[in-house]
C-alpha cells in the first residue's frame, strides 16, 4: 500500500513536464516554427532579373558589324555600276589665241557607286562614285595646200559628290567632281600633199558640275536608267576646254 502511494506521488510530479513537453511539439502536418532570434535576422532577396552586361567584348563588337555590312548588301538590290554614251559640245580654246573652237565631242564613260557598298547610311551611299571617261574630239584646219587634221583623246578619273536634295526616293541629285587624267592629242599636217604626223601628251585636269537621273527599270530597283546633264571642263597645260555634255546609260 505504501508503495502504492510512492508510485502515485511520483506520477503527480511528472505529469506537469510530460504535458508542457507536448505542448512545444508541433504536429506533422505543421510547419517548424523560427525562434525569434531566427526571425529578425535579415533576409537576403535575390534580384528580380539579373543585369545586363557592362562589358562589350570585342568578339561581339565584331559579329555585329558584320551583321550590319552584311544587311547592307543584301537590302540594296542596286550593285552601283553604271556605263554610259557620252556625246556633247566641245569648245576647244584655241591656240592660236582667237577664243574657242566648237567642235563634237563622243565618248564612254563607266561610273562606280563605291559609297553604295561601303556606307550603312542611306543618304551617304547616294551621295559618292567615281567616273572612268574616255572621250574624244576631232579638229580640221587649213587650206587646199596647208591642212591640219587633230583628235583629242582625254582619259580622265574623277571622283564626284552628291546631294539627293528631293530625297533618296526621287532619282534626280545634283553633283560636282574633279579628277585628273591625260590629254592624247594627234594631229596630221599635210604641206603640198606631203603629210607629217606629230603626238603629245599632257596632265588633265577635270572639274565641273551636273545633273544625275537615275530612274529604276526593274520593280526592286535593281536596274535603272543612268542619265547625265553636265558642264565640264578639261584643263590641258594652259588651255581649258569647256565640255556642255549629255550621257545616257545604264545602272545596275
Amino acid at each position: 500500500m505504501k508503495r502504492a502511494w510512492v508510485l502515485l506521488g511520483l506520477l503527480l510530479i511528472a505529469l506537469p513536464a510530460w504535458a508542457a513537453k507536448g505542448k512545444g511539439k508541433p504536429k506533422a502536418d505543421e510547419p517548424i516554427p523560427y525562434s525569434d532570434e531566427e526571425e529578425g535576422e535579415e533576409r537576403r532577396e535575390l534580384p528580380v532579373r539579373s543585369e545586363p552586361t557592362k562589358v562589350r567584348t570585342e568578339e561581339v563588337e565584331v559579329e555585329e558589324k558584320e551583321r550590319e555590312r552584311h544587311l547592307t548588301y543584301t537590302d540594296d538590290p542596286t550593285i552601283g555600276l553604271s556605263a554610259e554614251l557620252q556625246a556633247g559640245l566641245m569648245l576647244l580654246e584655241s591656240s592660236r589665241g582667237g577664243g574657242v573652237e566648237a567642235h563634237f565631242l563622243w565618248g564612254v564613260r563607266g561610273t562606280w557607286e563605291w559609297s553604295r557598298r561601303l556606307i550603312a547610311d542611306e543618304t551617304l551611299r547616294e551621295m559618292f562614285f567615281i567616273d572612268f571617261g574616255w572621250a574624244i574630239t576631232g579638229a580640221q584646219d587649213g587650206t587646199a595646200l596647208i591642212s591640219s587634221r587633230s583628235s583629242y583623246h582625254s582619259f580622265t578619273a574623277a571622283p564626284a559628290v552628291g546631294y539627293p536634295v528631293f530625297g533618296t526616293r526621287i532619282p534626280v541629285m545634283p553633283y560636282a567632281q574633279l579628277g585628273l587624267g591625260a590629254s592624247l592629242q594627234y594631229t596630221s599636217l599635210t604641206v603640198n600633199g606631203t603629210e607629217t604626223s606629230l603626238s603629245g601628251t599632257k596632265l588633265l585636269v577635270q572639274y565641273g558640275f551636273g545633273l544625275r537621273f537615275r530612274p529604276a527599270v526593274s520593280s526592286d530597283g535593281g536596274v535603272r536608267i543612268s542619265g547625265r546633264v553636265e558642264l565640264t571642263r578639261f584643263k590641258r597645260g594652259y588651255m581649258d576646254d569647256t565640255v556642255l555634255g549629255l550621257s545616257v546609260g545604264v545602272t545596275f
